[in-house]
C-alpha cells in the first residue's frame, strides 16, 4: 500500500504547525522520561468514504489479526497484538490486557498530505507537552501534542505525544465490530 496522495486532489490542513529538526525535538526531550510506543499508523489521503485499499485491508486481514475499527465513528482501523488463539476467538478478547504497540491505518480527509504517525507515550503532562512544543497541534480531546518532523519527503511524520497514564484504551474496541466487509465498512 503506497503512503501517498492518489487522489489527484490537493487540500492543505486545516491547522497551523511549524516542523521541527529531530535534533530540536531531541534537544526538548532532555530530562523527558519516555515510557514507550502506543501506536504507530498511517494517514492515507482520501475524500470520499474509505479509502479503498483500507477496505481491502479489513477483508485480507480479517482472519489474521485482531483487526479492530475505532467504535466512535471516525475512521480509524486499528491491528492489536494478540496471540493465535486471540486471533482465532475474538469473543473471548480480554480487553483490559494492555496492548502495545498498535498499528492504526486511517482515511484521512483533513489533509492531502499522507501522514506517518508514532504515538509516544512520556512522563509528562499533556498541558507540560503543549508547553514544551508550541508549534505542534494541541489536541485537547486527546490531551496530546502532535510535533511535525522536518523531512525530505513528500508525506508528513508526526510525533503524536500523549501523557502516559497506567492502563491502556483498549476499553474503547469492547464495541467495536472486528472487521466488516467492504460493502459494510463502506459506510462507517
Amino acid at each position: 500500500m503506497p503512503i501517498k496522495n492518489t487522489t489527484g486532489r490537493v487540500k492543505k490542513s486545516p491547522h497551523e504547525y511549524k516542523p521541527l529538526s529531530i535534533e530540536e525535538v531531541v534537544f526538548r526531550h532532555k530530562g523527558v522520561k519516555i515510557v514507550e510506543i502506543d501506536h504507530i499508523g498511517f494517514n492515507l489521503p482520501w475524500f470520499d468514504g474509505i479509502h479503498p485499499d483500507i477496505l481491502k485491508l479489513r477483508t485480507q486481514l480479517s482472519d489474521k489479526s485482531v483487526y479492530k475499527l475505532f467504535p466512535t465513528g471516525e475512521p480509524w482501523d486499528f491491528i492489536l497484538p494478540a496471540s493465535e488463539k486471540e486471533i482465532h476467538d475474538q469473543e473471548t478478547l480480554d480487553y483490559a490486557v494492555v496492548r502495545r504497540p498498535k498499528f492504526e491505518i486511517v482515511s484521512f480527509d483533513k489533509s492531502s498530505r499522507p501522514l506517518i504517525q508514532f504515538d509516544v507515550l512520556l512522563k509528562k503532562t499533556g498541558k507540560e507537552l503543549s508547553e514544551l512544543f508550541p508549534e505542534g497541534i494541541f489536541d485537547s480531546g486527546h490531551n496530546n501534542v502532535w510535533v511535525y518532523l522536518k523531512n525530505p519527503y513528500d508525506l508528513d511524520i508526526c510525533l503524536v505525544l500523549n501523557e502516559w497514564k497506567k492502563g491502556d484504551w483498549g476499553e474503547f474496541f469492547t464495541s467495536s465490530p472486528p472487521s466488516q466487509s467492504p460493502e459494510d465498512s463502506s459506510r462507517a
